[in-house]
């Protein structure tokens, strides 16, 4: 039961994500909002600089919790550990 069991988090390992176009960074962005509607965080793990740069041209990173971009999955679970 979703109600006894929240999910906190979902953790995206980018490192494989070569490039964030327009369409990608509005399927991102709506996820993020329905996601924090349920309490739950995005946090993305491993970005290539390339890929963050698109994430901030398109205003993802807007919304997306500065703290929520990280460099490793190991980081992000730290980061889910003390929180």
């Amino acid at each position: 039961d979703e109600a006894s069991c929240p999910i906190r988090a979902v953790v995206v390992d980018a490192r494989a994500i070569t490039i964030l176009d327009a369409t990608a960074a509005t399927v991102v962005h709506d996820l993020v909002e329905r996601l924090e509607s349920r309490g739950t965080v995005l946090i993305v793990a491993g970005t290539r600089p390339r890929v963050r740069d698109a994430m901030r041209t398109s205003g993802l990173s807007d919304v997306l919790d500065p703290d929520a971009l990280v460099p490793s999955v190991p980081e992000a679970l730290d980061l889910l550990r003390t929180t």
